[in-house]
């Protein structure tokens, strides 16, 4: 089983940036024109990121942002592997804010966010681990 992170991007945001973002830690990574897919290394979860067109707004709940969703990402972990997963996630969002401004922000299910970048770097709201 597995639990899903959904990851909102701002329009603007390319392909190419997430895929540098998570190559290092990537087992396999295939980009193509309008989506980018792999594995992860340690914990084998899947990612899948897509552009969206035309933009749309933010679905994460209770997040009212200025921004449009221009690539929307999901993170697909292992229950087993969640500690990892996470460290991951983490990874690639700190990798994307350093090689973008682009904004995003991370949600499970669009439900309850977990972390954000408004510009500043990426802020943490909750962990997938205790």
């Amino acid at each position: 089983m597995t639990i899903t992170m959904f990851m909102e991007i701002e329009a603007g945001a390319s392909l190419e940036t997430i895929r540098h973002a998570v190559e290092k830690i990537a087992s396999v990574v295939t980009l193509e024109k309008t989506y980018l897919e792999g594995y992860f290394s340690d914990s084998n979860g899947f990612f899948y990121f897509e552009l969206v067109d035309p933009p749309s707004v933010v679905f994460a709940e209770g997040w009212g942002v200025d921004w449009l969703v221009g690539v929307m990402g999901a993170f697909h972990c292992p229950l087993h592997k969640l500690e990892q997963s996470w460290k991951e996630i983490k990874y690639v969002m700190e990798e994307l804010s350093l090689r973008s401004s682009m904004r995003f922000v991370l949600s499970f299910q669009y439900d309850s966010v977990y972390a954000f970048n408004e510009g500043e770097g990426v802020v943490y709201k909750k962990s997938m681990v205790i």
